[in-house]
């Protein structure tokens, strides 16, 4: 996921996440995932957090590779 926060770390102005849109269970290859957000103005912060995002993780694993953060052009959209 992605979080904009403020300058004291107390609002977040902006969040996306790809947990509802890749729906990953059980072992597989390597797959490529991403979002596309606004960072609103104010932000002072943008924190990406990658993880598994399960209540009932069950000690799974995940390995993350290349972690990519970009400004879109309006030709990227």
């Amino acid at each position: 996921c992605i979080q904009c926060w403020d300058e004291s770390m107390t609002e977040m102005l902006n969040f996306s996440t790809t947990q509802k849109d890749y729906l990953l269970k059980g072992s597989f290859d390597w797959q490529q995932v991403g979002t596309v957000f606004d960072v609103p103005k104010g932000t002072h912060k943008v924190v990406v957090r990658a993880g598994i995002a399960a209540p009932n993780n069950n000690g799974g694993q995940a390995w993350f590779d290349e972690l990519h953060i970009r400004e879109l052009t309006s030709s990227d959209e």
